[in-house]
């Protein structure tokens, strides 16, 4: 969407009229409405991963001495972990989407609390001060490091059985390595695409680039 007088096109509301302020009102009701959802259903969504991907990880250990249980663990772990990623990563669009709206709305009623921002002089590096990391991002990086972690885990478990074979040779090792990178590369990229059939399609609007007008 285009913001300034080009975004109200969209509500069609014209800002000279008697009753523009009641519309943009009530659009901005909807918005801070809809943002507090989309920020109680993120944390929401980010517990039920936690204790979820925290379960596996003891069915992990749990299957160490047994190597094709502790397969479909990982297996699972991995696809969880992506999973998780990819929610992360769509609940921070929607929650980012209204906060756009919200600004946008609450400058043209002059009062733009979302966008103004407290000024911070503290350092990265000054681990008592504050800082204004997003909170958000720091759960998407703790989520794509579980998918890592799993993968790491699938390699180190692939090499073990063959150490622990009797097809121990450079031949194996290159041979089942590369069957593995294979195989979760079509299983992330699978996932992908199959997330990707759930994007919002319903608006005309869809696509359209915030821009500064």
């Amino acid at each position: 969407m285009f913001m300034g007088k080009d975004y109200f096109k969209y509500y069609g509301i014209d800002l000279r009229s008697e009753n523009a302020k009641e519309k943009i009102e009530k659009a901005l009701e909807i918005a801070l409405d809809t943002r507090k959802f989309e920020i109680e259903m993120y944390w929401k969504r980010a517990n039920y991963f936690w204790l979820f991907v925290a379960a596996i990880f003891v069915a992990w250990y749990k299957t160490l001495e047994s190597p094709e249980y502790n397969f479909v663990v990982m297996g699972l772990g991995l696809i969880v972990s992506f999973a998780w990623f990819c929610v992360n990563r769509g609940s921070k669009f929607w929650q980012e989407n209204w906060e756009c709206h919200v600004s946008e709305l609450t400058k043209e009623l002059g009062y733009p609390v979302y966008s103004i921002i407290k000024q911070y002089n503290t350092k990265r590096y000054h681990l008592r001060g504050n800082y204004p990391y997003s909170v958000s991002k720091v759960n998407q990086c703790v989520s794509l490091f579980a998918v890592i972690a799993w993968i790491c885990l699938i390699f180190i478990r692939i090499n073990t059985s063959i150490e622990s074979s009797d097809i121990c040779s450079t031949y194996a090792y290159v041979l089942f390595n590369l069957l593995a990178i294979i195989g979760i590369a079509i299983l992330l990229v699978v996932m992908h695409n199959f997330s990707k059939s759930f994007a919002a399609k319903d608006s005309k609007y869809r696509g359209v680039e915030w821009v500064e007008s």
